[in-house]
């Protein structure tokens, strides 16, 4: 309840009425008041409860009315309001807060305004009005249980999807290994040379069998949290070529052509060395699987100026459409694509590089066009990143934001080339905002990940009512950093939480009319 609503006159009205007086006013309100006497010795009287109050938390008011809230209240309780009624009484204006007591032997747990009237000089009254919030709390509890069971059942689930694996990969190192012995003809000659390829047949099977049976242990480790990592200090040109000697892509004579690019120099990064190499050999083993005999695939490393070391396998391949890459860094996803070229796989590469990256407190972006290409970059956090005699490395490339081009350069450097609806045009989400936060544009892209038309959405508040979860400072502040000027551009990792939670790589640029914001968003 407000202040103006309490003193409509301004004047000492509520703080010196007698409370018969305000008695059939605040019971014709559906809203729970309760109206506190503050003693010139600072002693808490209940002066009155209203209806509403006594309805919706069950206590009739002449139980209490007359009574010190020091007597009805267990100590603990009262120390906590009256902390907080003297609080408000300090400040003389209205104060809001969350909390719970036991009046009664009963639990109120509810959201109240509190607002202090004062007569002659000091605060003789609190009138305070009470929201219930046992009904959400009882709904959060119901989640949180719902969501510890889930949590429990997934580790369940990868703990035995762990141990099958485990199972699984005796007897297949016996087939594979017995069928190349017949393959080979240890112990003779096979007879017909039929049953020389029937055992190569066995072997290469069982290979690719097994390899399915590793990314899947490898995965549900890593869910489970099976994995501990080691703190291995390693160069970045150590890994890459390491990655690039283990990796298909070197066995494939006719496969494209591997390209090892600038290496950050003199700069170790404190990882686990194996399980980030297996990162790196996924990656080159997606570009092979996903690109023609003359497509190229290039990969190498960057310092970023803000401290960070980026890892980057590139290729000109097939490339990914904005709307299934989703799809395709969930686990056991398959693009449709990928599935009809015969492609082999569980689905798990981009997935388990994932979770090492983000087991290092890393990230992991995706940026990729249908028909051009695909970049994985895979960002460790600075912490993580140092000079060989322990100073801080030079940054070799200016940030993350400068691997983002489209059509060889940066769409973003300038406004002109999102005009006359281009914007639909652009692989990744693309929204324009006015310096309030309404949508302006809204490109396919974006509607296709957030499933909400252009048509429904534009006009309306982004931060009210279409992603509420921005309205944070780490968000909603940049942006408004961004609109007035203050920042030429800004470029951080967020999650949504829309229909689920997805992590996004989010760029705010300023638009061409002063005071709107593009937000480019690559969801990850």
């Amino acid at each position: 309840m407000k202040s103006d609503v309490i003193r409509p006159d301004g004047g000492d009205f509520w703080a010196t009425c007698p409370i018969e007086t305000i008695r059939p006013l605040l019971d014709a309100i559906g809203t729970a008041v309760f109206v506190i006497r503050v003693d010139a010795d600072g002693d808490f009287i209940v002066e009155l409860v209203n209806r509403a109050y006594e309805r919706v938390f069950g206590i009739p008011g002449p139980d209490i009315a007359g009574r010190r809230l020091a007597d009805m209240l267990d100590p603990a309780d009262f120390t906590r309001v009256a902390a907080r009624y003297r609080r408000c009484i300090a400040a003389g204006d209205v104060m809001e807060y969350d909390g719970e007591v036991v009046l009664q032997g009963r639990l109120l747990l509810a959201r109240t305004t509190l607002t202090p009237c004062p007569a002659a000089g000091r605060v003789v009254r609190l009138i305070g009005t009470n929201a219930d919030l046992r009904d959400r709390r009882a709904m959060e509890l119901e989640l949180q249980a719902a969501r510890a069971g889930a949590d429990i059942a997934n580790r369940a689930k990868s703990i035995f999807m762990a141990n099958m694996s485990h199972e699984l990969r005796t007897p297949l190192n016996a087939v594979i290994g017995y069928s190349e012995m017949i393959e080979a003809e240890i112990f003779g000659a096979a007879g017909s040379p039929k049953y020389r390829e029937y055992a190569s047949d066995i072997a290469s099977a069982g290979r690719h069998l097994l390899d399915l049976v590793n990314d899947v242990l490898d995965f549900t480790q890593m869910e489970s949290g099976l994995v501990g990592l080691g703190e291995d200090q390693v160069t970045p040109g150590d890994l890459i070529r390491e990655a690039a000697r283990m990796a298909p892509l070197a066995a494939q004579s006719a496969g494209p052509v591997l390209d090892v690019g600038r290496i950050a120099p003199e700069v170790t990064i404190r990882v686990d060395r194996r399980l980030m190499r297996q990162a790196l050999v996924n990656l080159l083993g997606n570009a092979r699987k996903f690109s023609s005999p003359e497509a190229e695939v290039r990969i190498g490393s960057e310092v970023l100026a803000d401290g960070q070391l980026c890892f980057y396998v590139s290729d000109t391949g097939r490339g990914i459409a904005a709307a299934d890459l989703p799809l395709a860094l969930a686990p056991f996803g398959r693009v449709e694509a990928s599935v009809s070229a015969g492609t082999q796989g569980a689905g798990l590469g981009l997935p388990i590089t994932r979770a090492i990256v983000e087991g290092h407190g890393g990230d992991l972006f995706v940026n990729s066009q249908k028909g051009v290409g695909t970049t994985v970059f895979l960002a460790l956090p600075e912490d993580r990143v140092a000079c060989a005699d322990g100073t801080r490395p030079v940054a070799s490339i200016a940030g993350l934001k400068d691997y983002f081009r489209f059509g060889g350069r940066a769409v973003t450097d300038t406004d002109a080339a999102l005009g006359d609806g281009l914007e639909d045009d652009l692989p990744f989400g693309a929204i324009l905002l006015d310096r309030t936060g309404q949508i302006l544009r809204y490109n396919a892209a974006e509607a296709r990940f957030s499933e909400m038309r252009p048509d429904r959405v534009t006009g309306r508040n982004f931060f009210s009512e279409v992603a509420p979860c921005t309205f944070t400072d780490r968000f909603h502040g940049r942006f408004r950093d961004v609109s007035e000027g203050r920042l030429a551009s800004a470029l951080f990792s967020f999650v949504f939480t829309l229909r689920r939670p997805w992590r996004v790589l989010v760029e705010m640029r300023p638009g061409a009319d002063p005071g709107t914001v593009w937000l480019f968003v690559r969801w990850v």
